[in-house]
């Protein structure tokens, strides 16, 4: 439930703008001026002109957009699993990403705002696969408290139990 980025390979000693920020493709670009009310330069031809434009001059509403985006869907999605199933319980997986992590790329890269995506769920699950993106065991902590603090509600951690993406051994440690 978010925009793309390949999460699990964003180490820590990443910069925010080395993370790629998506969705610029023509049904995303007329969607986030239509409801924004943000008109793109009509002189600039292509996609990358565009998104440039974009991050330089109307980052705040493109992250707006990209977060009434996604928990709009995940609205969507949750009434109609409780409609079929009063009594299912929903649970939105989010990037392990703190609040302030990689400047905050969760929502402005991720289009995940954990304060929207709260009420929306019964659980909110980062995917806290500490060894996948080079953490430590302790962090899975910190990313299932900020993610609480965010949240006032449940969280229910995803933890990593085995290598994946990564051959560094994984040790019982």
């Amino acid at each position: 439930m978010r925009f793309f980025v390949f999460w699990e390979k964003v180490y820590p000693d990443r910069t925010p703008g080395s993370l790629p920020n998506t969705c610029f493709d023509a049904s995303c670009l007329t969607a986030f001026q239509k409801e924004m009310r943000v008109t793109v330069p009509a002189g600039l031809q292509d996609t990358g002109a565009k998104a440039g434009w974009i991050l330089a001059n109307r980052s705040g509403e493109w992250t707006e957009w990209k977060c009434r985006t996604v928990a709009g869907m995940a609205k969507v999605l949750a009434d109609e699993a409780r409609r079929i199933k009063p009594s299912i319980k929903v649970n939105i997986h989010t990037v392990p990403w703190r609040k302030d992590d990689f400047g905050g790329a969760g929502r402005a890269v991720a289009g995940q705002d954990l304060e929207r995506l709260g009420p929306l769920a019964d659980f909110i699950s980062p995917m806290a696969y500490h060894h996948m993106v080079r953490q430590t065991p302790e962090w899975v902590h910190a990313v299932t408290q900020d993610a609480s603090d965010r949240t006032r509600g449940r969280v229910l951690p995803s933890i990593q139990v085995d290598k994946a993406y990564i051959e560094d051994p994984y040790t019982l440690d």
